[in-house]
């Protein structure tokens, strides 16, 4: 940490220099050409004397040459600024790794985003930035520019505002965001220009890229309370003169006959306008007032004509721009308010003078618009690929939108309404892009403004529009230039919405619910609304699953007096908290817009006309907030357009003949592979069958033709013993194959991760067996001495093991032409050695087995087969199964001294091409690897629960993944490895778990920018130390499966108690997770009853008891629910402690768990499809 605080010093400092640099070297220039100056002035002088006086004047020599000595040695001095400025660059350069950390931790997301911005002083100076910015340019000048007392308070709105937007400790009342803009002329341009100018001041003061991404995020979605006072006033105003605006002109002259009191009023205010009254100076103020008599009049309706010269002429040459257009409509608006013209008749004004902008500001050097704008000869359509090109990119829009739940609703139609909207959509975007128009974009407005589509809404088809973009290969640039473009459409496609939903709210403002209340048939027309409606929402399979169930008429009558309070009633709603209620339930948007469609229809059924049904969705609408998920809004477009867009594995990988042909070389080099050979060296037809079920089932897994039946792969396996290792090994040889074949390693990835989920059904028997004869063995291995019938039954067993193995021809070769007296001397060495390991008196003082064995040349292949021939010696004795897996697991450690190995596979490959921590950038950025793991295991629901601690643990189990992580990856050993089974044998952690770990360690590592081998070496690496992690859940679970089997379904039902045993234990569950914070909002409220009741009849079918539940399916009342791993894991700890408070023995309380645990595929069901995860 030193090392990296001493270079970020040396960088900021040389930042600093080089700064003082520029400075300096401005100053040596400027006094630099005060020499030359002065030298030339001398030359010129001495020329001129000579040339009047004939003779010589002799220049100063030794004043310049000092000046020049002096800018010498200050040069000097900045080169070696520079230098130092270049060294600290240099050791950045080479210190990479370090700035990794800091690139990605520098960002500490547990803190609120006002601390992860600086704070107020850092906001203070954002705010300056930005300040200075928005009065320098010319589209927000006007609003901005202020005396200095008010320049100072709108910079401290301005801060606290920022300051509580981003969560710090203030208070700013956003309701007072819209009535302070409402009648400010702040259009969606000026609003996109200020968000501009705030992103670009939070870059300027060194604001960390993520938190302005938020920022600007943030600020966007005050869009609508800024804009929609212009919005609405707009419209009305625009609605006003639709009739004609020979009534707007005899309100602007009341008693007057003409404009001439206005014209004079605003010719005053001109004059003292100091923004644009140089624009008047030395000019024909008469004529000008003439030309602008007769201009207003002819604009605003009356009966005089302009017949001068066109506005963009007159003001060509003025270099005026939105500032100055925008000081003239102030002006007019002072003008027309001093002269008793109310607030509607100003905004008709200014809605016919906003339009002539474009012609008075002709002269201004506009930005070319995008579509129109011409590179290399190209236009936008051109540069983007043309007419086929935004064709795909439409296409693959559509399908994004259809599967994001903020915008689905307006998306998911028929086939031919989806076919129509998506051409619609392309003639839209390739005639804004420079193409043919063959969308009248005046439609636009009028086709959306029935629906309800806000900023929200229009931000997320942008999201999902860039994505679709980066997904169909469009270059960024374009993508920006594209964007750029579409943004333009904003306004016609949201202010229908807005404009409606504000004069709803206006009116219910001014006027109330009672109104509605009345139409609506107030509380008894109100229930038979709420009939209507539910009627339309069974119907509706979107969002049916929601008011099904048994409780459906008690949701109707809490609907009812809800929407009796919300519309006017006087009987108040004394339900459950909206937010509350909901908070627990899956709604998205797209399931809210339905819901909302719904209400419209019944409204309309019930008689009310279409502004009162606009004025009942207001106040539905106010509701989204409270009724929609948050979490249902964190949707990822890229990884969701990935899912639905990506091929199968089958697919990519060339379908069933290539992958045939990669288990081939797999099958073969595993012939060859002494570590596996034992396992696949068969005769030739029995080779043809399992290379046949290999296949059949890796294309099943692979997304192909499911041909082979899962549920054989246990059975066929249990009793061979297959260890992680072995698995690792086919595992990595499937890698080197597919790599060998040009596979990408992304494809490779992925293909190795669908198969982890086997390596359970196929490691699972050795597992078992091996963790039951190491208990039977806690005991003392005197017991199996002892049951191997001492010395002599052992010498009994060896004389049976070596008549097998000579005549094992894996193995024979190593005593042929061996003399009698060798083979003994042999024999005895390994009887007395296998007697002290299985309890025996210890009696070998033979040299080390590594030194024996050293010059015979033995491999895991040899090793394998001569456990066999053991196994089979022991069968051939009587052993019992139980008996030979003790024997196996006392035999196996022997493997490493007998091949004589001093590393195993892990340590190899850490040290592959050097150590893989430094492949990995070094000991900083494997720290930084693992806090931001851990953040990303913290967040992610699937494993959640296990890393959800408190400070001091979370920070305990960090410094234990660290240590552990370092090594294995090749640093310095930390944590003994010996220890990681015991510290997890306990917890419910699975392949699924470990998994996810996984993925989430390689997208960490990816997003550092290591090197790919690295990361795949890491991978392997953390892979190897699964069964560690894993073997207790996975014995648990078996040993409940053989359990079950032996003693009968009903055992574990018989075990609790029976059906009083299940009833305490379902009561005393209820009451634990009463105080779990965790999950008791889940388990809250008037069904508490019921759901007991309901889960004791589950419960008890479960655990084998008589099958009396009767409920809906779990999928189906689970579907619903806001839950998740995280959820279902605080439930199960749960039940072991309720289980533990009743008195049941450890072997039952993991028993019911197992069973329990069982049921997790069902309940989560809806959340793993929605999200695409697949459990195994």
């Amino acid at each position: 940490m030193a090392d990296i605080n001493r270079l970020l010093t040396a960088v900021e400092k040389s930042q600093s220099e080089i700064g003082h640099v520029k400075d300096h070297l401005e100053d040596v220039i400027k006094r630099m050409d005060n020499l030359k100056d002065d030298l030339v002035k001398n030359v010129e002088s001495s020329l001129a004397i000579q040339k009047e006086k004939s003779h010589t004047v002799t220049l100063n020599s030794g004043i310049v040459e000092t000046a020049l000595e002096k800018i010498s040695q200050d040069m000097s001095k900045f080169k070696a600024m520079v230098r130092d400025a270049a060294a600290a660059q240099e050791e950045t350069r080479q210190q990479k790794a370090s700035l990794v950390k800091k690139k990605i931790g520098h960002d500490d997301k547990s803190r609120s985003l006002f601390e992860r911005a600086g704070g107020d002083r850092k906001l203070e100076a954002v705010v300056a930035n930005f300040y200075d910015k928005a009065v320098a340019e010319p589209r927000t000048r006007a609003y901005f520019e202020k005396n200095t007392r008010k320049v100072k308070h709108l910079k401290q709105k301005i801060q606290a505002f920022l300051a509580a937007m981003l969560g710090g400790p203030y208070t700013y009342d956003t309701t007072t965001l819209k009535p302070a803009h409402y009648y400010l002329n702040v259009t969606d341009l000026h609003f996109d220009c200020v968000v501009e100018l705030f992103v670009q001041a939070f870059n300027d003061v060194g604001v960390h890229p993520a938190v302005t991404e938020e920022a600007g995020n943030l600020l966007g979605k005050t869009r609508r309370q800024i804009t929609t006072g212009y919005i609405v006033r707009t419209e009305l105003a625009r609605r006003s003169n639709e009739g004609g605006l020979d009534a707007l002109y005899e309100k602007l002259i009341g008693e007057h006959d003409d404009l001439v009191p206005f014209i004079e009023r605003l010719m005053d205010i001109f004059s003292l306008d100091q923004r644009i009254v140089w624009a008047f100076e030395d000019k024909d103020i008469e004529a000008m007032q003439e030309g602008l008599l007769y201009y207003l009049t002819d604009v605003l309706g009356g009966p005089l004509t302009y017949k001068g010269k066109s506005l963009s002429a007159i003001h060509r040459s003025l270099d005026l721009n939105d500032y100055h257009f925008d000081a003239f409509l102030m002006d007019v608006e002072k003008a027309l308010s001093s002269l008793g013209v109310d607030d509607d008749t100003v905004d008709e004004i200014i809605v016919i003078l906003e339009p002539q902008r474009a012609s008075v500001l002709s002269g201004q050097k506009r930005r070319v618009e995008t579509g129109a704008r011409i590179i290399d000869g190209k236009n936008l359509l051109e540069r983007l690929g043309g007419e086929m090109a935004v064709e795909a990119v439409v296409d693959t829009l559509y399908g994004a939108l259809i599967l994001d739940p903020r915008v689905k609703f307006f998306f998911l139609l028929d086939a031919s309404r989806m076919r129509q909207i998506k051409t619609r959509m392309t003639q839209l975007l390739v005639g804004a892009c420079g193409g043919p128009r063959l969308y009248d974009i005046a439609k636009l407005k009028p086709a959306h403004f029935h629906h309800n589509i806000t900023d929200y809404h229009f931000d997320a088809v942008c999201e999902n529009l860039r994505v679709s973009c980066e997904v169909t290969d469009i270059p960024s640039a374009f993508i920006d230039e594209l964007l750029e473009t579409v943004v333009k459409f904003r306004q016609q496609i949201t202010s229908g919405c807005t404009i409606r939903l504000e004069i709803a709210h206006r009116k219910t403002e001014s006027a109330g619910t009672d109104s509605l209340y009345s139409q609506l048939g107030m509380k008894d027309g109100i229930v038979v609304f709420v009939d209507k409606l539910f009627k339309r929402l069974h119907a509706d399979q979107r969002i049916a699953y929601f008011f099904a169930g048994s409780k459906t008429e008690v949701i109707k009558e809490k609907l009812s007096l809800y929407l009796d309070q919300i519309f006017g009633g006087v009987d108040e709603y004394t339900g459950r908290d909206i937010a509350q209620v909901h908070s627990l339930i899956q709604i998205s948007d797209f399931h809210f817009d339905c819901f909302i469609h719904a209400c419209a229809q019944s409204f309309a059924e019930s008689g009310l006309d279409e502004d009162s049904t606009d004025e009942c969705v207001v106040l539905l609408e106010a509701n989204r907030a409270s009724v929609v998920n948050s979490n249902r809004r964190d949707h990822d477009v890229r990884k969701m357009l990935a899912l639905a867009n990506k091929k199968t594995l089958f697919e990519i990988l060339g379908g069933e003949s290539s992958i045939t042909g990669v288990v081939d070389k797999v099958y073969e080099m595993a012939v060859l592979d002494s570590r596996l050979r034992s396992f696949f060296e068969k005769n030739k037809a029995k080779i043809q069958s399992i290379k046949k079920k290999m296949s059949q089932y890796v294309c099943g897994l692979v997304g192909g033709p499911v041909k082979y039946d899962e549920a054989d792969l246990q059975p066929a396996h249990y009793a061979i013993n297959i260890t992680n290792y072995h698995f690792d090994s086919i595992l990595e040889l499937f890698r080197i194959c597919l790599i060998g074949d040009n596979v990408e390693r992304s494809v490779v990835r992925d293909f190795i991760k669908t198969l982890h989920p086997v390596r359970r059904l196929v490691t699972t028997g050795f597992t078992l067996r091996t963790e039951l004869a190491k208990r039977n063995l806690e005991h003392g291995r005197d017991q199996l001495f002892r049951k191997l019938g001492e010395s002599e039954g052992i010498l009994a067993l060896i004389d049976k093991l070596f008549g097998i193995l000579f005549t094992d021809p894996r193995v024979k070769d190593f005593f042929a032409d061996k003399e009698e007296t060798k083979v003994k001397a042999i024999k005895k060495g390994i009887t007395t050695v296998l007697v002290e390991t299985w309890g025996g008196p210890k009696a070998y003082q033979g040299r080390e087995i590594a030194n024996i064995h050293r010059e015979v040349g033995l491999n895991d292949y040899h090793f394998d087969a001569f456990l066999a021939d053991l196994q089979k010696a022991l069968m051939g004795g009587g052993a019992d199964e139980q008996l030979i897996d003790e024997v196996i697991v006392t035999v196996e450690p022997l493997r490493q001294g007998v091949l004589s190995r001093k590393e195993n596979d892990a340590t190899q490959l850490a040290h592959k091409d050097g150590a893989l921590v430094e492949r990995l950038g070094g000991d900083l950025n494997l720290e930084s690897m693992v806090e931001n793991l851990y953040e990303k295991c913290q967040e992610d629901t699937r494993i959640k629960y296990f890393f959800d601690k408190g400070k001091s643990k979370v920070r305990q189990v960090r410094m234990k993944m660290y240590q552990l992580l370092s090594g294995l990856f090749g640093g310095p050993v930390q944590y003994d490895i010996e220890n990681l089974k015991p510290a997890h044998y306990a917890m419910n952690i699975k392949d699924y778990h470990f998994d996810t770990v996984l993925e989430l360690a390689q997208e960490v590592m990816s997003s550092m920018d290591l090197n790919a081998d690295a990361i795949d070496d890491a991978l392997q690496i953390m892979n190897m130390v699964r069964s560690g992690i894993t073997t207790g859940s996975s014995v648990r679970t078996e040993m409940a499966r053989r359990q079950g089997q032996i003693d009968g379904h009903d055992f574990l039902f018989t075990a609790l108690g029976g059906p009083d045993g299940t009833d305490h234990f379902v009561v005393r569950l209820f009451e634990v997770i009463g105080l779990d914070r965790r999950l008791n909002m889940f388990f809250d409220g008037d069904k508490v009853k019921a759901m007991k009741s309901a889960l004791v009849d589950y419960m008890t079918m479960v655990f084998g008891g008589p099958a009396g539940y009767v409920g809906r399916p779990l999928e189906e009342i689970h579907a619903v629910l806001s839950i998740n791993d995280f959820h279902f894991d605080c439930f199960l700890n749960d039940a072991q402690k309720a289980l533990r408070d009743l008195g049941m023995e450890q072997d039952v309380v993991d028993y019911v768990l197992v069973t329990m645990d069982s049921q997790r595929p069902k309940v989560l069901k809806h959340f793993y499809e929605e999200r695409g995860i697949v459990y195994a």
